[in-house]
């Protein structure tokens, strides 16, 4: 277990290198929830227009995932297992750069950000897939770029996103299996 917590120190030291002040602005505007509300917005109403009928166990579903999502990262896994993230961590938080928009909670294990957007980019991916081929592939940008924004920022561990992006599509796999179950009852 060593080796695997020093691989990931490691992992996200060299991931976080990268950083440089001319991409600051861009990974802090990707990380805010707030840059992606048009996104959230679109797809609600989407939903209301794709399927008057349904909508609104679309919309029920999405705001489920979300709750399930962010509540289960935080507290079956930050709260349990208190891994401190790497801008608490010494050993390490010396060798990373932490981007100014402060570090967080103390504990990072598994990341919320990536909870969160998984689980809803798996969902999108699934209930749009029909109507938009290439849904899936903007979904999976938008939820890569989300996560590694919290490694290039010094906030998270590789292997928090890691965690959290696991999390959050088994999160969204389900809700999305839960949601057609209840399609069959869909009225005519």
């Amino acid at each position: 277990m060593n080796k695997l917590v020093t691989l990931d120190h490691q992992i996200t030291i060299f991931l976080n290198q990268f950083g440089s002040e001319q991409m600051d602005a861009f990974w802090l505007w990707i990380t805010e929830a707030s840059s992606w509300y048009w996104m959230y917005g679109a797809c609600i109403l989407l939903f209301f227009i794709l399927d008057r009928a349904w909508c609104f166990v679309a919309l029920a579903a999405t705001l489920i995932t979300f709750g399930l999502s962010d509540w289960i990262s935080v507290h079956a896994f930050k709260d349990v297992f208190e891994r401190l993230r790497p801008c608490h961590q010494e050993g390490v938080m010396e060798y990373i750069r932490l981007v100014p928009e402060g570090c967080g909670g103390s504990f990072g294990f598994v990341s919320s950000h990536a909870a969160n957007t998984f689980g809803l980019a798996v969902f999108f991916s699934r209930y749009f897939k029909p109507y938009v081929s290439w849904a899936p592939y903007f979904f999976g940008v938008y939820c890569v770029l989300n996560a590694a924004s919290r490694v290039y920022l010094g906030v998270h561990y590789f292997g928090d996103v890691l965690g959290g992006a696991i999390l959050g599509t088994l999160i969204g796999s389900m809700m999305w299996y839960a949601y057609r179950f209840t399609a069959r009852y869909r009225p005519l």
